[in-house]
């Protein structure tokens, strides 16, 4: 298999041959990148953060990381469908590739490892956190998905649900350096479901909580970029807020 890579002006810049399911590229550099390397073995899966060079060839592995929760229910035609458990203890990733950094955590603790390209542990940020309990309507309506699916019965049998949602959801970075931290703590805000960011400084210093209805997955300038799926048409469109830090 094969992907190509553009550079931030659209340019070429070089084609990447891999054997294995390449999850995410964390860190890209003239001669190498780091990635996560996903390897499907009939015990189940797992994954590594690994560099490689340009030609696919492993150069080292800095850190094997906790896949998704999963099920694995086989069909008679020798085909397995897999079924992620909600809520279930997983990897977190996010990179700063500006300044070559890696932020790992498990999403059940608030205990953030950050490492450099060569896996060095640079530092590690935490916090207090009190995990929010699942409710019964949530995990019914996971069920509720499956009702009409042949292996209803396998999914009631096999799944269980965690008690409690994991500390962090999700990570990213902005273009100051600044971790957003995404929590699973939610209130309506103006008719609203906002979760709760914690956002630090490139240092790990905590810098304040945010409450967002959107989720950010780019930065640039003062601009904040998500996608947002129109519920009459399904189209996503790619929606552009201004940031703006207050004293």
């Amino acid at each position: 298999m094969r992907a190509t890579i553009f550079n931030l002006d659209d340019e070429f810049f070089s084609t990447v041959k891999y054997k294995k399911f390449l999850w995410d590229i964390l860190l890209c550099s003239e001669s190498d990148f780091i990635a996560c390397e996903a390897d499907y073995a009939k015990e189940g899966e797992r994954l590594y953060i690994k560099k490689f060079d340009y030609e696919g060839n492993e150069l080292s592995i800095l850190k094997e990381i906790v896949p998704e929760k999963k099920i694995r229910i086989p069909f008679g035609n020798g085909a397995i469908f897999s079924v992620e458990i909600p809520y279930s203890s997983k990897a977190v990733l996010t990179n700063d590739n500006s300044r070559e950094l890696i932020y790992h955590c498990i999403s059940e603790k608030y205990v953030i490892e950050v490492f450099d390209r060569t896996g060095k542990l640079i530092r590690i940020i935490s916090r207090p956190y009190k995990r929010i309990h699942v409710r019964q309507e949530e995990k019914d309506e996971f069920f509720d998905h499956f009702k009409t699916r042949s292996y209803f019965d396998e999914i009631k049998k096999l799944v269980e649900i965690p008690d409690l949602k994991p500390a962090i959801e999700s990570m990213t970075v902005d273009v100051k350096g600044n971790l957003w931290v995404k929590t699973n703590e939610m209130k309506i805000i103006d008719n609203l479901e906002c979760y709760a960011y914690d956002i630090f400084t490139v240092e790990g210093v905590y810098l304040t909580r945010t409450w967002l209805d959107i989720t950010p997955e780019e930065f640039y300038g003062s601009y904040m970029y998500t996608r947002k799926k129109d519920e009459d048409t399904g189209l996503r469109t790619v929606c552009k807020y201004r940031l703006i830090w207050s004293n």
